[in-house]
């Protein structure tokens, strides 16, 4: 009898497997019209490397061989391995701060890399909360970008997401994930309260209003709401909408991050006049408007008196972000300057022995600062 050889026999499969391949597309598609298909968080790497691992080993031919010939032993000791690698090889890489195998890397602050926008992920104490989306004519952030990125950090969902004001490159990318991603709860500044088009376009379970001296509970952390002042007139104008956005104080395990949105030169006038130094020291300052010229007085720097800064702006934007008066002001504070456009994401995570590390989007440490 001659034996087929691989070639036909490669040729013969092909069809069958073709087909099989078509029939999934197929049902996977009438399931998307259907609405029965869905996004979910993908599972951490030591989980996916030990379901893996098992699998391939429970059907393999090595497995039988060595529980027909007796050697149990052996086999348990593969099993074991097996085990150990998916608990040991993540951790080792850095790509996990546990020997758990269900661990992920924690970074409790991220600047999300969104282009000209701004985009803060927080999930400090596993609660997760999102402050603006960023948003771009020709792209839809919320799904192309911000849905990747939260499913693969393991964010089934969110409990709270803040659009700071209703500037595009903030709010578009929350409007968009709100329609593919469960949201609980979306915040808006108070001065959009009363106005049914400041919601329109947005999923969530309810709205709610921030205005001074609103406090959110994030578990083990808080964030202090310090604008808008809740006398503010609604406007059209960009100037307005600045001047009526969300800021507030980030508290978590003692590192103090004050997330400024696009406020303006005005409204940092008016928070030295009600504030004093204690209430607006932080460790981390989020530039205001993307390090506009026209946001980050001396006057504020110096009062925040922060350790590094962020600025979250697109590579090569138009508005000239950030502007050199900004960059001049923090080198001359002694403020370490870190930029989405250079650096992609920029993420802050709180070690255990208090010192606060700085890493970006590919897990490269910058910095790690020694806090008390």
């Amino acid at each position: 009898v001659q034996m087929l050889d691989a070639p036909l026999l490669t040729a013969i499969a092909a069809g069958p497997a073709d087909a099989f391949a078509r029939l999934l597309i197929g049902v996977s598609r009438a399931g998307e019209g259907l609405g029965g298909s869905y996004a979910a968080a993908a599972p951490p790497l030591g989980a996916m490397i030990l379901y893996y691992a098992l699998f391939f080993w429970w059907f393999s031919e090595g497995r039988a061989v060595l529980l027909r010939s007796g050697r149990k032993r052996a086999a348990a000791f593969v099993c074991c391995a097996m085990m150990l690698a998916s608990c040991l090889l993540p951790c080792l890489f850095g790509l996990s701060d546990s020997f758990l195998p269900w661990s992920r890397p924690r970074r409790d602050v991220v600047f999300a890399d969104v282009g000209q926008g701004d985009a803060i992920h927080v999930s400090c104490g596993g609660v997760n909360l999102l402050v603006d989306g960023g948003g771009n004519y020709l792209k839809n952030v919320g799904e192309e970008t911000l849905l990747p990125y939260l499913l693969k950090n393991g964010v089934a969902g969110l409990e709270l997401a803040v659009v700071t004001h209703p500037d595009m490159d903030h709010a578009k990318g929350i409007a968009e994930l709100s329609q593919v991603f469960p949201i609980r709860c979306i915040a808006f500044p108070a001065v959009c309260e009363g106005d049914p088009a400041a919601t329109e376009g947005y999923r969530a379970e309810r709205f709610v209003f921030l205005k001074r001296g609103d406090v959110l509970d994030l578990g083990e952390a808080s964030f202090t709401v310090l604008a808008p002042f809740g006398d503010e007139e609604a406007g059209g104008t960009s100037d307005a909408r600045n001047g009526s956005c969300i800021a507030g104080m980030l508290e978590y395990q003692g590192l103090r991050v004050l997330l400024t949105a696009d406020m303006t030169a005005e409204t940092e006038q008016r928070l030295l006049a009600e504030d004093g130094p204690d209430d607006l020291r932080a460790d981390v300052l989020k530039a205001a408007h993307h390090g506009s010229a026209y946001s980050s007085t001396e006057a504020f720097v110096r009062a925040v008196s922060p350790d590094l800064a962020v600025i979250s702006c697109g590579r090569g934007n138009v508005y000239g972000h950030p502007a050199d008066r900004v960059l001049r002001l923090f080198e001359a504070e002694g403020v370490q300057v870190f930029r989405t456009d250079e650096l992609g994401a920029v993420s802050l995570t709180r070690e255990k022995d208090s010192s606060l590390r700085i890493t970006n989007a590919d897990g490269t440490v910058k910095r790690i600062i020694e806090m008390q």
